[in-house]
């Protein structure tokens, strides 16, 4: 045994294992095959304790103890057990196997749990659609955690008995509940990294989550009222039109949504407004404040090469090797291009007074629309290929919005995008759950969703309400659809529509079903000083808004 500075290291397992304590009911686990570094955490910011702790080398055994939990590391059994007054987990295995295909020595990494057998499991993120069915108790079941439109993978499970594990790994996972067996595994690492976080009630659990990743800064008081959007609103007088029609017929609003598209004949994300529909952006900003409404716009991480923009991201060295052959990526893995993102949306956006940033498809898609694929795996992030960083774009990209606005402006930042990981609520992050299916079965499937969403540490999250992909305004069955996860929406911490096909303001309904709509709207807005109150408990008792029964 070896005692470092931050950390107690053992010869065990895959080589060498390594123990942290950075909380009285936290510590960190990190296997370390032979050979093997620990890097930087891309999710962590605390730092270990380097006292407060207790350390015993019998025969065969060592312990590591604070006043609220004990590791055992046990040669002899072969096991690290997690030992609390109430709680008792053990790691009966692990295995690291050789990864060499993608240019460096790599491992895939696979351990089992013992858990007890009345344990219910949840958290790891939002499957809401495609994925659904893996339901909201985990027990029994497997979840994918790769980033996927409808699928936002967060290494971050909470157990029903009071505590939460948290890897800080950022390859593709498979989580696998069996019996009384808990496997998860790890496509690629240098090391198996992870933290058992101790409550014993989960809102304890999640404050150690943000004590290690980071609390989750107030948003503007605005992005709690209502957002207006669409795929899409295609020109500067048909969204000036709309703000005017909401103020016309009294119907509170805060937020309307520029979506994509609006650079027209200067190609895929140009960062620029095609004049033909958009003769004078700057203006349309304006009228659209004037009537006391917030302007949010549509912001790809894939660049077209006909534009100049691309040319720009290429000349300075951050475009993704590896991409598609007509779009390139951007590199948000390196600083300068993180810097230079910013920069764009200043120069292009944040100087006319656009107040807020939907970042679509930040899986990353590769190509627009390319929704599943293994094709970023392969490429070249400049510190390895993305196979080791999968999971991690949209909490980078998130991250080059976030501190790039906080450096020139004091204005909160409003941040909406469709993926999300471990840590990515430090930068003011709304996620919605996808470009889901207008029907009741994916409407059920939204509200466990958005609960594991929220048990993972998230705290602001909303759907499409009535689905990305709509029915018709004008059929029965859809508006009934639509009325009733209008008044789901009403409750969730961000309330927003959104769709294609049909546009869904609420006089496209009816004027029974506008009255029906309105009604709630306006009962959302007697909410608002409450909802602003839990918002401010979310910063500052790291609260959650969304509270499923288990809490």
């Amino acid at each position: 045994m070896v005692k470092g500075r931050e950390f107690v290291e053992v010869d065990f397992g895959l080589g060498k294992l390594r123990i942290y304590v950075y909380r009285s009911n936290i510590v960190r686990v990190t296997h370390i095959p032979y050979g093997g570094s620990v890097e930087d955490s891309f999710v962590i910011i605390s730092r270990p304790m380097l006292y407060g702790y207790s350390i015993d080398d019998r025969e065969g055994c060592i312990e590591v103890c604070t006043d609220e939990v004990c590791v055992y590391i046990d040669r002899h059994r072969n096991s690290i057990d997690f030992e609390t007054r109430d709680v008792k987990l053990s790691e009966v295995d692990r295995k690291a196997f050789d990864l060499k295909n993608y240019g460096e020595a790599l491992y895939s990494f696979e351990h089992t749990f013992v858990i007890d057998v009345d344990e219910a499991l949840y958290g790891l993120g939002q499957h809401a659609g495609y994925s659904s069915h893996s339901g909201f108790n985990y027990r029994n079941r497997t979840v994918y955690l790769a980033q996927r439109n409808t699928d936002i993978a967060v290494p971050f499970m909470i157990s029903s008995k009071g505590y939460g594990i948290l890897w800080d790994m950022y390859s593709m996972g498979v989580f696998s509940s069996r019996g009384n067996k808990l496997r998860m595994w790890f496509e690629a690492g240098k090391v198996l990294d992870y933290y058992f976080i101790y409550g014993p009630d989960i809102d304890r659990v999640i404050q150690g989550y943000r004590y290690l990743t980071g609390k989750a800064p107030l948003l503007p008081k605005y992005a709690l009222g209502y957002w207006q959007s669409k795929e899409r609103y295609a020109s500067q007088e048909e969204i000036v039109s709309v703000v005017k029609m909401f103020r016309d017929r009294g119907i509170p609003i805060d937020i309307i949504v520029q979506d994509w598209r609006y650079w027209g004949k200067y190609g895929w994300n140009a960062f620029k407004f095609d004049e033909e529909y958009y003769p004078d952006p700057k203006k349309m900003v304006e009228e659209i404040h004037s009537m006391g409404v917030r302007l949010a716009i549509s912001i790809w991480p894939i660049f077209e090469k006909n534009t100049d923009i691309y040319k720009e991201i290429k000349e300075i060295g951050c475009i993704m090797d590896g991409g598609d052959r007509d779009f390139g990526l951007l590199n948000v893995f390196n600083e300068k291009c993180r810097e230079w993102f910013w920069k764009k949306i200043e120069e292009s956006f944040f100087s006319i007074g656009v107040d807020g940033w939907w970042l679509d498809a930040s899986e990353p898609e590769v190509k627009p629309l390319l929704i599943y694929t293994t094709w970023q795996k392969d490429l070249d992030t400049g510190k390895g290929k993305m196979i080791k960083y999968l999971n991690l774009y949209p909490l980078l990209e998130s991250k080059a919005v976030y501190e790039g606005q906080r450096k020139v402006s004091n204005k909160r930042v409003v941040i909406l995008t469709r993926s999300g990981f471990a840590g990515i609520q430090r930068y003011g992050v709304i996620n919605w759950s996808g470009d889901v299916t207008g029907d009741w079965t994916t409407f059920r499937s939204q509200i466990q969703a958005g609960l594991n969403y929220s048990i993972s540490g998230l705290p602001y999250w909303t759907t499409d309400i009535g689905g990305f992909f709509s029915g018709n305004p004008d059929t029965e069955g859809y508006r009934e659809l639509f009325i009733r996860w209008f008044q789901f929406g009403v409750f969730n911490p961000i309330f927003r529509v959104h769709g294609t096909y049909y546009p869904k303001e609420p006089w496209r309904f009816g004027e029974e079903v506008e009255k029906i709509l309105t009604k709630f709207i306006k009962l959302r807005y007697r909410l608002l000083p409450y909802i602003y109150t839990l918002m401010w408990k979310v910063y500052s008792e790291d609260y959650t808004i969304i509270r499923p029964l288990v809490m």
